[in-house]
């Protein structure tokens, strides 16, 4: 009788993934012409951008070869190669000329980071090259990103870009000009929630913010969690829980009509990288970062002028179709996108992460990341269908 148990459930869990894996094969694919720019991705594994990949696959997401998106291959930006070489591919590449004919190759484009490999890191990652030295190797929003992001408005093509965007290394002449070109304004900070504040205990605090820090205070007297602030021009503010802060991290909030909309949360952590960007009127605010500060976090707040409320997701669908996510949201830790080959991953992914940890990445990730892209994507489609009912 055990023996028969065994084998039942033996041949359960075998068919389980089988019967998984052919619903997933057998669900409508969606051809999806999406240039991805990343100019983070420092190594093949793509971590700003492979979490948007998952979606991709998962939803069946097929380029026009009805091949699925591939994380090693399928972006623009800084592409490591073998052997430690790499290429640079993207709009910077093009011709002013061929500018619109590359707009016109593609129905959206996903801007998942935009600040650079630096040569230490590089060198760190491929010591036999001889890139080292420290600076910049490459990165930031260049001019022909610019002209390139103004043809696909001009098509009505939809564009997503989040954190960094706008922040260095990208120079202040295009940075002005696509604060222009999309109606946002970076404040010139940027932020994130730190788990642990002493050195001792986190080796994830940068080193260089340790510095900056220990330079303008004389010494690092800071513990427990709290948020970071860090503006362009080297000014660093802590905001410590629960001297400053009542709640340690801050809190995305999203109204009623846009929880059901997107099928996102009311409120949920956020425990990562953001910055503090600005709309004007003509955009529609989704979601806000909420600070809880004390009334002594609220004093360094108010001294350095950061608001205690501002933007986490602006959508633009009047004038054209823009989404800017003020958070490095791309970026979650989702190792494998094998799984992404299963119908019924986001549910059981979603029972095996601790929903109450928020300071778990892949809580934020499956909670609201996933659900608004996917609804992002949808919209997209079903508007695409609707001008051109004929389209293959």
């Amino acid at each position: 009788m055990v023996r028969k148990v065994l084998r039942s459930i033996f041949i359960l869990l075998l068919l389980v993934p089988i019967v998984s894996w052919i619903v997933w094969l057998l669900s409508p694919v969606h051809p999806l012409r999406v240039l991805i720019v990343d100019k983070t991705s420092l190594t093949s594994e793509g971590r700003e951008h492979r979490a948007f990949n998952w979606l991709l696959t998962y939803e069946r997401y097929l380029k026009p070869d009805g091949l699925a998106y591939s994380v090693e291959q399928d972006h623009a930006g800084f592409i490591p190669l073998a052997d430690g070489a790499y290429a640079i591919r993207g709009p910077e590449r093009v011709p002013d000329e061929r500018i619109d004919s590359l707009s016109g190759r593609y129905d959206m484009t996903y801007y998942t980071d935009t600040y650079g490999v630096e040569r230490q890191d590089w060198a760190a990652e491929h010591p036999s090259v001889g890139q080292g030295g420290r600076g910049l190797l490459y990165g930031g929003l260049q001019r022909k990103d610019l002209l390139f992001l103004e043809a696909m408005k001009r098509q009505g093509k939809l564009i997503i870009a989040e954190f960094n965007f706008f922040a260095d290394p990208t120079t202040d002449s295009v940075r002005s000009a696509a604060e222009r070109d999309f109606g946002l304004h970076w404040t010139g900070w940027t932020g994130r929630y730190v788990e642990q504040l002493d050195t001792t205990g986190n080796d994830e605090l940068p080193p260089w913010l340790v510095h900056a820090v220990v330079k303008q205070q004389g010494r690092w007297r800071y513990h427990g969690p709290g948020v970071v602030f860090v503006h362009q021009s080297g000014r660093v503010a802590i905001l410590r829980y629960p001297h400053d802060l009542s709640r340690p991290m801050p809190s995305v909030e999203t109204t009623d009509h846009d929880q059901r909309h997107f099928g996102i949360p009311g409120s949920i952590g956020y425990p990562y990288w953001f910055d503090v960007t600005l709309a004007d009127s003509a955009h529609t605010v989704i979601s806000y970062y909420i600070l809880t500060p004390t009334a002594s976090g609220d004093s360094v707040l108010h001294a350095n002028g950061i608001p205690r409320i501002f933007p986490a997701v602006v959508e633009q669908r009047e004038r054209y179709r823009f989404y800017y996510f003020a958070g490095d949201f791309a970026d979650a830790p989702i190792l494998n996108t094998f799984w992404a080959h299963f119908k019924g991953m986001v549910w059981l992914r979603d029972q095996l992460v601790e929903r109450s940890d928020e300071t778990d990445r892949r809580v934020f990730y499956w909670n609201y990341y996933y659900p608004l892209v996917r609804t992002i994507l949808q919209e997209h489609q079903a508007e695409a269908s609707r001008v051109s009912p004929g389209r293959r």
